[in-house]
């Protein structure tokens, strides 16, 4: 659709251009299209479809495998009792083998969205669904295996994100998700939190301002609103 759609936009282009009219409102008409045409494709930048096998694969955005897989996304229960991301890979045939979709592939995409395998970025296990992927991966996750080199501490996740409220268990550990940006060019990978968010937004100042007067601005779907945003930006 947005191809087809896009088509006809340098169809009316090329028609208004033949035509070689001087006259001003189509010269404002032409410079309207070619303005729209920008702002969507960019904004529906896809990755191919396919099994990514490492990092290389992703940046170039060629896949190099094609497994007979389906993405599930992960209910609250499963999560609870076996930790992990939202969605996962489940292969359907015999031929690809589980652990390889769970230990080895570093990224999935089906064609509308991009997933990466977090067993990979030692962020738990299974698939993160990436919202933003300009100059940063801008994703939500679980809990990182090697939380204090994050500056995370345990008996302080409670008091995350304007207060989760209640003891932590450990199965409401396992429901934390967590706003992170990875580099695209190094793979560092920044967990961002009410903490630093501010000193991300710092060289946009509408953008910062508006989030600090957003009343919900601590919660972690805002923090991951805004980091989206600001990642469109760069």
């Amino acid at each position: 659709m947005e191809v087809l759609r896009q088509t006809m936009l340098w169809a009316i282009l090329h028609q208004q251009t033949e035509r070689k009219s001087s006259n001003k409102k189509m010269r404002n008409t032409i410079i309207a299209l070619l303005i729209l045409l920008s702002v969507n494709s960019y904004g529906q930048t896809k990755y191919q479809k396919g099994i990514y096998l490492n990092y290389e694969e992703i940046i170039q955005n060629k896949p190099s495998a094609n497994y007979n897989v389906e993405l599930e996304k992960r209910t609250e229960g499963e999560i609870k009792m076996n930790g992990g991301n939202d969605y996962q890979l489940n292969s359907l045939d015999k031929s690809t083998n589980r652990g390889e979709l769970k230990k080895v592939v570093e990224a999935y995409s089906d064609g509308e969205n991009l997933y990466l395998n977090c067993t990979k970025l030692e962020i738990s296990k299974w698939y993160a669904k990436v919202i933003s992927a300009k100059k940063y991966f801008v994703f939500s996750g679980s809990f990182p295996n090697k939380y204090k080199e994050y500056g995370l501490e345990i008996d302080k996740l409670p008091f995350m994100f304007g207060g989760l409220g209640g003891g932590l268990s450990a199965m409401k550990l396992a429901m934390l998700r967590f706003p992170y940006i990875m580099e695209k060019s190094n793979k560092k990978i920044t967990l961002v939190s009410e903490k630093n968010i501010t000193e991300i937004l710092t060289n946009d100042k509408e953008l910062l301002d508006k989030y600090n007067q957003d009343p919900e601005k601590n919660k972690m779907e805002t923090i991951l609103k805004y980091l989206a945003e600001w990642n469109e930006k760069q």
